[in-house]
């Protein structure tokens, strides 16, 4: 065979009426109809051989028995796997039609053996598949493009227009290889429909995809036309239109998601950026690696597996790979999820090793992260990091009024030890503050220590203060007795000295309430400050990465 299908059938019923009783017409022509997807009809002329022995007693019909009843299983099973196959694409599960499709056709012709291609989720190699009439292998690159096997149904597109350039099931199935890739521009996907149309003006896919095509352009364009007059909130309306337009979308939908995750950053959403920035990443991982990379057709998938970042600087589409991986460690040095940034910038830098700007941001995000494990002196003083030197003063002196030995007096011992150790941290995270230098050290991600900062092991206990601790003390002292301040703490003999209230001061007592009150206040304004070094040492990174 030749893979003339339709006109081997019209000579078997030729030769079928000019002699009815001819056996082996009937066969061929069963076999035909098998190739051509016409099950039914296969089966019903297989049921018109079994009818011959009682026609004409001469024709031996019981020598063909075994092999009648082998051809009626097989088209039976054919017609089982064919429904198996119809039904897992209705509800969107590609990988079982794909199973399905694949075992017909190897029930078809038997000498199809296993792909060599370690990227295909196929088992068969489209090029073995001459004996396969067109129909069947349709339906299998129909199921490949939904397993993500978007370059084995290019190659099985392209083998067909070999042969037949006016073929309008291979000018689709082109045009949507293509579209899904991102490999031509959407003109030229348009100009593939349009011929196919003009081939076959009734062909409902290329009609549904031609004006699928033209709805999503129009809605990409119009986000990016947003973006670029910076519209945020125009941009990310549009972009989130497209995703619910285009939810089976390939590589186009990827880049529209990298967009809005831009648009979410910009508009201070980082989690909802870094979340973004996620699911292209594993959608892309789908795409480009859809044999290693976890497979749920058409669904939303945790994807990597065993796919590796030297596969992706390997892939067509490692450059797309590499700015999302920028993208997300942008939002997680935002969100101060440094050890998540530090990942992705090594995950970029294996994809393109020679850029040194992510090799800075990658010290960055390691001293930051380092930075983050130290003790937060901001926020044990319950002050932002943007503070004056006087507000910083002004929280010290705050929490240190609440936390004083004198202020313990009838706690028990276990509220004492924990009293002394906060009034201790509190007198490390002054002095180091409150030291010009040394807090540019700090704040620049170096160690420093606080404890011996401020005067060595102990200096800040209830049994005495260093020599800064009392300097500090003294100096709030005099401001005191200028400004007729009363009260005080008996700790300091002949009267001690009085902490002057400040209008925003917390009057609780509790030392527990006052310094979670302080904590909570901090931490936004730590995370914006840290951020800023981190934006001053990376200007003109990748963070603003947006796709036309």
């Amino acid at each position: 065979m030749i893979n003339q299908f339709k006109e081997a059938l019209a000579d078997c019923r030729t030769a079928i009426r000019i002699d009815p009783n001819f056996t082996k017409a009937h066969f061929r022509a069963a076999k035909c109809q098998v190739h051509l997807g016409e099950l039914d009809d296969a089966l019903s002329q297989l049921r018109e051989v079994e009818k011959l022995g009682s026609v004409k007693s001469k024709v031996k019909v019981t020598d063909l028995a075994e092999t009648l009843a082998k051809e009626v299983r097989d088209v039976v099973a054919l017609q089982s796997l064919l429904q198996a196959y119809h039904k897992a694409v209705d509800s969107l599960e590609f990988r079982k039609a794909l199973t399905s499709i694949e075992a017909a056709s190897s029930l078809v012709d038997p000498t199809l053996r296993a792909t060599g291609l370690n990227t295909s989720v196929s088992s068969i190699d489209s090029h073995k598949m001459t004996k396969i009439s067109l129909k069947w292998q349709f339906f299998r690159a129909h199921a490949l493009i939904g397993c993500w096997d978007i370059d084995e149904a290019m190659r099985f597109a392209y083998m067909v227009l070999g042969k037949d350039g006016r073929n309008p099931d291979a000018l689709v199935l082109r045009a949507r290889t293509m579209h899904l890739n991102d490999s031509h521009p959407t003109t030229t996907v348009i100009q593939y429909l349009t011929q196919a149309l003009a081939f076959d003006p009734d062909h409902k896919d290329a009609r549904t995809l031609l004006k699928k095509v033209r709805l999503l352009e129009n809605i990409k364009k119009e986000g990016n036309d947003a973006f670029a007059r910076s519209d945020l909130s125009a941009a990310l309306e549009t972009y989130s239109k497209y995703l619910e337009e285009d939810p089976t979308g390939g590589v186009i939908r990827v880049k529209v998601m990298s967009n809005r995750a831009t648009v979410l950053s910009k508009q201070g959403k980082h989690k909802e950026a870094a979340k973004d920035a996620e699911a292209a990443l594993d959608h892309l991982d789908l795409l480009c690696f859809p044999k290693t990379a976890s497979l749920s057709a058409f669904a939303s998938t945790q994807a990597g597996g065993d796919v590796s970042n030297d596969d992706r600087r390997a892939s067509t589409h490692s450059a797309l790979f590499y700015k999302l991986y920028l993208r997300r460690a942008d939002s997680f040095m935002k969100l101060e999820q440094y050890e998540d940034a530090l990942r992705d910038y090594k995950s970029a830098s294996a994809i393109k090793p020679e850029d040194r700007e992510v090799k800075q941001a990658i010290q960055t995000a390691q001293r930051l992260y380092t930075a983050s494990k130290r003790k937060n002196y901001y926020k044990i003083l319950g002050c932002e990091k943007t503070a004056s030197d006087t507000e910083i003063k002004k929280a010290y002196r705050k929490m240190a009024l609440v936390y004083h030995p004198d202020k313990q007096v009838g706690l028990s011992e276990e509220e004492r030890v924990v009293a002394e150790a906060k009034f201790k941290e509190i007198g490390e995270a002054y002095a180091v503050l409150s030291d010009e230098r040394k807090k540019q050290m700090y704040d620049a991600g170096h160690d420093i220590d606080g404890s011996s900062a401020s005067g060595g092991p102990g200096a800040s206990g209830f049994g005495g203060g260093s020599a800064s601790m009392n300097d500090i003390f003294a100096a709030m002292f005099a401001q005191q007795q200028r400004g007729g301040g009363g009260g005080g703490f008996g700790g300091f003999g002949g009267g001690g000295f009085a902490f002057g209230d400040d209008d925003d001061d917390d009057e609780s007592s509790g030392y527990g309430h006052s310094y979670h009150g302080h904590s909570h206040g901090h931490g936004r304004g730590g995370a914006q400050s840290r951020y800023q070094q981190y934006q001053q040492q990376t200007r003109g990174n990748r963070s603003s990465f947006h796709f036309g």
